[in-house]
Formats: structure tokens, C-alpha cells, sequence
């Protein structure tokens, strides 16, 4: 009836206002304790602003069903806010195994990020996280030509993701902190405006204590 369809929306409405609840959010992302997301002496994926105080670093892998949502919300979030936030895609990939169908289409998203720059390898990865099989991705992009080079890329993340033991995908730390778990990953585009102002005022009041 009427009544009941007023009320549904009316709850509709509420539910929608408290996950967009920024204090709510940010109270639970500061329980999270703070892991060193930087890997040294590796030059991995990155896009957006690499000045923004607001890091994210998306711990992903290709052929995880769970991750294919995530890649086409950061392609929302780096449409909307690509100024305001540096993201970091960072791949869980075993490298011992060569032959690896997964190995061969991240070393070669690495290599095409370096070699053809950040529109191809957004473009290549829209393809491969998008649904298209990974015959007809190695047949469209090509296959890893240096991969000794990308292939220590992507072991030293492996190596990373072993020693913060993260150990599934998709994980997002936001400057470092896990996503909270009370919130799907695709309501991550309503926080970044008020996460950048946030840890923008942090940092800014932080330099300013130290210089004192």
C-alpha cells in the first residue's frame, strides 16, 4: 500500500544518509592501525595527483571477481576527483610460476603503464577487469617483453602484501589504514572530497607543529 512504500522510501533515505556519514566513516577507518604501504625502490602503477595527500593503495589481481567492481569505481573516482586523490594499484601476483596466465597480463600492464603511459594502461586494464578473456587480452595487448624487470616489480609487491599479511583481494588502505569492513568498497567515491580536506588540514597542521 501507499503507506508502506512512503515508509521504504523513508528508510531508503535514512540508510543513505548514514553511509554517507563522513564522522561515521572516519571513526571507523581510525580504529585501523597504520601499515607502511611504501615499497622501496619500485615504481609501480599510479594515477591521479602524486602531490594530494590522500595515498590509496588498491591491492588487486586481475582475475578476482571481487576486484572488477573496485577497478570500475577508481575509473569514477579518477573521472570526478583526479586531482584530489594519488592511487596506487598494487597487484598480489605469485611470480613463481612463469607460465602463469595472471604473471604474463600483470607484468604486461606494468610494462604498458612504463613504456605507453597511464591512458593505455587504464585502457588495458578497463579491458582485462572489464570481462575480456585473458586469451583475447594477451592476442590484443601483447605479451611482457622485459619481463625481468616487471616481474621483480610485481614479486616485491607479492613480498609486501605477505609481510602486511594481506592476504585477499581487493584490499584499499586509505594513508595507510584498511577500508572499514562495515561499508561495501564502492562507497569509497562519497568520502574522497572530505578525505582529501581531512588529511590535507592533518598534514598542513602537522608541518606547521614542527616548524614551531
Amino acid at each position: 500500500n501507499i503507506k508502506s512504500l512512503k515508509e521504504l522510501k523513508q528508510q531508503k533515505l535514512d540508510f543513505f544518509k548514514f553511509k554517507k556519514n563522513y564522522a561515521l566513516f572516519s571513526t571507523l577507518l581510525e580504529k585501523s592501525p597504520i601499515k607502511d604501504t611504501t615499497i622501496t625502490n619500485t615504481s609501480e602503477i599510479t594515477f591521479g595527483n602524486p602531490n594530494s595527500d590522500l595515498s590509496i593503495v588498491i591491492v588487486t589481481s586481475p582475475f578476482c571477481g571481487h576486484c572488477k567492481p573496485v577497478h570500475e569505481h577508481i575509473e569514477k573516482i579518477l573521472n570526478t576527483y583526479e586531482n584530489l586523490v594519488h592511487i596506487t594499484i598494487r597487484f598480489s601476483v605469485n611470480t613463481e610460476d612463469a607460465t602463469s596466465s595472471l604473471l604474463k597480463i600483470t607484468s604486461r600492464l606494468t610494462e604498458i603503464y612504463h613504456n605507453d603511459g597511464k591512458e593505455n594502461c587504464l585502457k588495458a586494464m578497463h579491458d582485462i577487469y572489464g570481462g575480456m578473456s585473458p586469451e583475447k587480452w594477451l592476442n590484443e595487448w601483447g605479451s611482457c617483453k622485459n619481463t625481468m624487470v616487471y616481474n621483480q616489480i610485481l614479486n616485491s609487491q607479492f613480498t609486501w602484501c605477505r609481510d602486511k599479511s594481506i592476504n585477499f583481494t581487493p584490499a584499499i588502505l586509505i594513508n595507510g589504514r584498511s577500508y572499514p569492513s562495515e561499508y561495501v568498497r564502492t562507497d569509497l567515491i562519497y568520502f574522497i572530497e572530505e578525505l582529501h580536506d581531512s588529511y590535507t588540514t592533518l598534514y598542513t597542521v602537522e608541518a606547521a607543529t614542527n616548524t614551531l
